[in-house]
């Protein structure tokens, strides 16, 4: 029994949603929240639930991956 348990969670591992996070670190973006308003700065980190970015200015974001609609990455 415990064989088919351990193959039935490793299967539903592999259909879990991956999180994109780690791919923006150390890239400059513009991220688009749900409400319209824009934020253009430098991921420093992707948590779980968070993205902490650094405007030019020197401004630090702590947004909410709940409220984001786009990460776009500038070039």
């Amino acid at each position: 029994m415990n064989k088919e348990r351990k193959k039935k969670e490793e299967k539903e591992e592999e259909l879990r949603h991956q999180d994109f996070g780690e791919e923006f670190v150390r890239h400059k973006v513009k991220i688009y929240l749900g409400d319209g308003k824009e934020i253009e700065g430098v991921v420093l980190e992707g948590r779980r639930y968070f993205y902490k970015v650094v405007t030019e200015q020197g401004k630090l974001y702590y947004v909410n991956k709940a409220f984001v609609a786009c990460v776009e990455i500038m070039k």
